[in-house]
C-alpha cells in the first residue's frame, strides 16, 4: 500500500480537495489522468483515493506515485492552503543553535491571487513553484522541494521552501523552512568573537546582554555596549567598562540617574542608574499617551520629549515637575 496519500480534483469546483477535507458527498478526478476517482472511508485501511477502474488504467498517482506527481500535489495543496484566506505560520530552523524563527502568512484579500509556475525576472528568468501576488506585485515565494533545492540566489526575499512529502504528511500544520538560516543571537556572538577574541569573563557580568546591544559608535571607530538607558541617551560604553564601573550605565546617566560619586565635591546619588520605560502611558506634563519613562522618586510618568526637557533642558530642575520629587 501506498504510504502518501495525496489529493484530488473536485469534479465540481474544479478546485484541489486535500485528502482529510474530502467528502464522499462529491465526486473527485484524478489530477493527473483526469479519470474519475473514489473516496475510500473505512475504519481498517487509512482513507485514500483510487481510481474508479483500475483495470488498464496506467496511471499511478495513488499507487506509487511518481517524484514529479508528489511534487505536483505539494503545489496544488500549497496554493489550497493560500486560498483558503487563513493566516498560517512557516517556521525556519537556526543553523548554528537550533532556535526558530516563525513568520506568519498573511491571508489573502480580494486583490491577492496565487499562481502556480509563475515566471519572473531575477538573475535571468525564473520560475516559481507557487507565487502569492498582490495586485501583480509579487509578495512571497514557495518553492516545492522533492530533490532538488532552489539555489539561494535565484529567488528575491522572502521566500520559503517546503518539503513535499512533509507538506503533504503534516495537513499543511508546523510548516518547517527547509532554508536554514543564522540567528541574530549567534550572528552576534560570531561578531562578538571577532572583535573581542581575548575578552575576559567577570563576576557578574551580563554576557547575554552585550551581545544583544552591541552598536558601532563612528566616533570612536569600534564596537560598543548600549548604555541600559540608551533609548533616552544615544550613549554607548567601551568593551572595558563593566570591568570598571561594575554596571551598564553610561556617565551621563549616572551622574543623573544612577549612584555617582564625586567625594572632592560632596556628591554621591542613589538612584536606580537603569530606567523603568513603559509604553502607552499617559504624560504627565503633555498629557498624550506615548511610549514613557517613570521619574526617579514618584511612580509619575512623562513622554521621553518631556523627561529631556526636566533632566537635560535649560531648567533642568532634574525632578518630576507634578510632585517635585
Amino acid at each position: 500500500m501506498n504510504e502518501i496519500f495525496l489529493g484530488a480534483i473536485n469534479k465540481i469546483t474544479g478546485k484541489y480537495t486535500y485528502l482529510k477535507n474530502a467528502d464522499k458527498k462529491h465526486t473527485y478526478k484524478c489530477p493527473d489522468c483526469d479519470k474519475d476517482l473514489i473516496l475510500c472511508q473505512g475504519n481498517i485501511i487509512k482513507h485514500h483515493f483510487r481510481h474508479k477502474i483500475d483495470i488498464g488504467n496506467m496511471c499511478t498517482y495513488y499507487t506509487s506515485p511518481s517524484e514529479s506527481q508528489i511534487h505536483k500535489d505539494a503545489k496544488m495543496l500549497m496554493k489550497s492552503m493560500l486560498e483558503e484566506k487563513n493566516d498560517f505560520k512557516i517556521t525556519r530552523q537556526c543553523n548554528k543553535c537550533e532556535r526558530k524563527k516563525t513568520f506568519k502568512i498573511c491571508k489573502m484579500i480580494d486583490e491577492s491571487n496565487i499562481e502556480l509556475e509563475y515566471r519572473f525576472e531575477h538573475n535571468g528568468l525564473k520560475i516559481a513553484d507557487v507565487a502569492y501576488l498582490n495586485e501583480n506585485e509579487l509578495v512571497c515565494i514557495f518553492e516545492i522541494c522533492n530533490t532538488h533545492k532552489t539555489c539561494e540566489n535565484d529567488r528575491p526575499e522572502p521566500w520559503f521552501e517546503i518539503d513535499a512529502k512533509k507538506l503533504i504528511e503534516t495537513d499543511g500544520k508546523n510548516i518547517l523552512c527547509e532554508r536554514g538560516f543564522i540567528c541574530k543571537e549567534c550572528e552576534v556572538g560570531q561578531l562578538v568573537k571577532k572583535i573581542w577574541p581575548d575578552r575576559k569573563i567577570w563576576p557578574g557580568q551580563d554576557i547575554e546582554y552585550e551581545e544583544n546591544n552591541i552598536i558601532y559608535n563612528e566616533d570612536y571607530n569600534e564596537y560598543q555596549i548600549k548604555c541600559k538607558n540608551y533609548e533616552l541617551c544615544k550613549d554607548s560604553l567601551p568593551k572595558w567598562w563593566y570591568e570598571c564601573k561594575g554596571h551598564y550605565i553610561c556617565t551621563n546617566c549616572d551622574m543623573l540617574f544612577g549612584t555617582w560619586k564625586n567625594t572632592s565635591m560632596n556628591v554621591h546619588k542613589t538612584g536606580p542608574g537603569t530606567l523603568v520605560i513603559n509604553n502607552n502611558l499617559q504624560c504627565i506634563n503633555c498629557s498624550k499617551n506615548k511610549r514613557g519613562i517613570m521619574h526617579l522618586n514618584c511612580n509619575h510618568v512623562s513622554c521621553f520629549k518631556c523627561f529631556k526637557q526636566c533632566y537635560y533642558g535649560k531648567k533642568g530642575i532634574s525632578m518630576c515637575s507634578l510632585c517635585k520629587k
